[in-house]
């Protein structure tokens, strides 16, 4: 959808802007899949719109091109992390609902961006 794309394009470059304005760094991460519809680990029988991958690829694209634009700008790249873990991005243990990570999975994944601003020279 062209007039979606464009007015989130926009947003995002927008909020990278006014939150630059001030001399801050400003880091975005890229998005992971989400799986909606999951109770209790059973995914639905149809999947939902948002669960298209071309929608997070189109989202992580805007984000990557307003990134470019601004010196003052950083991408953790949080999805290729998650697309590390043995069974995915969408590991139904590590991600039960299919959008959150399970408490001991959220604490892993804080302490990983932890590291990564502590330790990525190019995050700062």
């Amino acid at each position: 959808m062209p007039d979606f794309d464009a007015a989130l394009s926009k947003d995002i470059d927008e909020m990278t802007d006014l939150l630059g304005s001030t001399g801050a760094h400003v880091i975005w991460t890229t998005y992971p899949r989400v799986r909606t519809g999951v109770i209790d680990g059973v995914p639905p029988a149809h999947d939902w719109p948002e669960f298209a991958s071309y929608r997070v690829d189109r989202l992580d694209t805007f984000i990557r091109e307003a990134v470019a634009a601004r010196p003052f700008a950083s991408v953790l790249d949080v999805r290729r992390h998650m697309q590390a873990w043995p069974k995915g991005e969408l590991d139904p243990v590590k991600r039960p609902d299919g959008i959150h990570p399970n408490a001991f999975e959220a604490v892993k994944l804080a302490e990983w961006v932890g590291t990564q601003l502590e330790t990525d020279p190019t995050l700062r």
